[in-house]
């Protein structure tokens, strides 16, 4: 089974891949695989690969490559009532922040420890259903150019300088608008 741990090192394999690294028939992997699942030394998630599901096992300490890998997230132990508590969390920074929040964001939002599986496998349940995912760099940039400009403009109607919005695009001035509506606390008084 030392032979089947080191390859998993490396990072997530699915059985057919496992099969061939460690020439095994598919019976006896499966045996051997099964052991280490009831062991927890080795975590299994299903995968759709080519229009029919597979096996993708990895180790625990490749958890989230695996989830990211496979789109599954196991259901564990939730901190009760987390989850209508993300989709708000999550409507309100991607509007705030002018991007999709990462995870730490989310779990912080709510309130909730972000390193706790439990919390971050409810937020990548819920995310799911509203077609998030996690931030690049890229978006990070962008969102970063865009949210100075909102705040910038929502700061100046807050003030009541509403000629500032004269030569805006209207979707920017509407997203201030509305930024000064549902974040006024978050901009300065003077």
């Amino acid at each position: 089974m030392d032979d089947i741990l080191q390859h998993l090192k490396i990072g997530p394999k699915t059985a057919d891949e496992l099969a061939k690294l460690v020439a095994v028939s598919r019976k006896t992997l499966y045996k051997r695989m099964g052991d280490l699942v009831e062991s927890q030394k080795v975590l299994i998630f299903p995968l759709l690969m080519e229009n029919h599901w597979v096996s993708l096992y990895a180790l625990p300490e490749h958890r989230d490559l695996a989830v990211a890998i496979s789109g599954y997230i196991p259901a564990g132990r939730v901190t009760a009532g987390i989850e209508p508590r993300v989709a708000e969390a999550l409507d309100r920074l991607k509007f705030k922040l002018c991007r999709n929040p990462d995870v730490d964001e989310v779990a912080l939002e709510v309130g909730e420890n972000p390193e706790d599986r439990a919390v971050r496998d409810a937020i990548y349940r819920v995310a799911s259903k509203l077609n998030w995912r996690p931030p690049t760099a890229e978006d990070r940039r962008r969102a970063e150019k865009e949210r100075s400009l909102v705040v910038e403009l929502a700061t100046w109607m807050k003030k009541g300088y509403l000629e500032a919005t004269k030569d805006k695009p209207q979707a920017l001035v509407q997203k201030a608008k509305e930024y000064l509506r549902r974040f006024p606390e978050s901009l300065p008084d003077r």
